[in-house]
């Protein structure tokens, strides 16, 4: 699989820092952040509920999981857990992993996703643009929104429009995780 070159160039650049210049034995390529244990879903056969059964309803704050990484000093951030897009900052945390330059992976079930989209594209719709009315149509006719949720959008207020939201970056991507197959997911969670 190729990558873009942008994440090539970061990447091979801390490699390189850290090889060549300071001469680091052993440094970090990823921080695995783990906000929360919770997850939205009750799989057959997985660990999590019983491995981190009297920490569930644990979350590290926010600004301990922004000092994490930047202690970390990774190029990368997995951002996973539980189902990450549960945990009630995630737009705070992925907006500050942002300011510090990281590249981020949000590995999730994707069931929060088109929430998650639907929240974004309120933010910067405008209805004087025809491109945002079109690409409102698309989602439509893809049944990504309903009529109601494409009318929130359009008469979105200023409170919906200044909300902090996940937004797309050539450095945030999206890892998920379920197939939407529960017999073949729950094949393989059971192996």
């Amino acid at each position: 699989m190729r990558f873009p070159l942008a994440l090539t160039v970061k990447i091979a650049s801390h490699i390189v820092k850290h090889k060549m210049i300071k001469r680091t034995p052993k440094f970090a390529m990823v921080l695995q952040l783990e906000p929360l244990h919770t997850c939205n879903l009750t799989c057959t056969g997985c660990g999590r509920i019983r491995e981190y059964s009297t920490s569930l309803k644990d979350m590290v704050p926010l600004e301990q999981c922004l000092a994490a990484a930047q202690d970390c000093d990774a190029p990368m951030v997995s951002i996973c857990g539980g189902e990450p897009l549960i945990y009630p900052k995630i737009e705070e945390l992925v907006a500050g992993l942002r300011e510090q330059g990281r590249i981020i992976y949000i590995c999730t079930n994707g069931v929060f996703m088109r929430k998650k989209m639907r929240e974004y594209f309120a933010t910067v719709y405008d209805a004087a643009n025809p491109a945002h009315e079109t690409r409102l149509q698309k989602l439509l006719a893809e049944k990504l929104v309903t009529e109601k949720e494409a009318e929130a959008i359009r008469t979105a207020d200023a409170a919906a429009k200044a909300k902090v939201v996940i937004k797309p970056s050539k450095w945030m991507y999206w890892n998920v995780h379920v197939d939407g197959l529960e017999f073949t997911h729950d094949l393989i969670v059971e192996r």
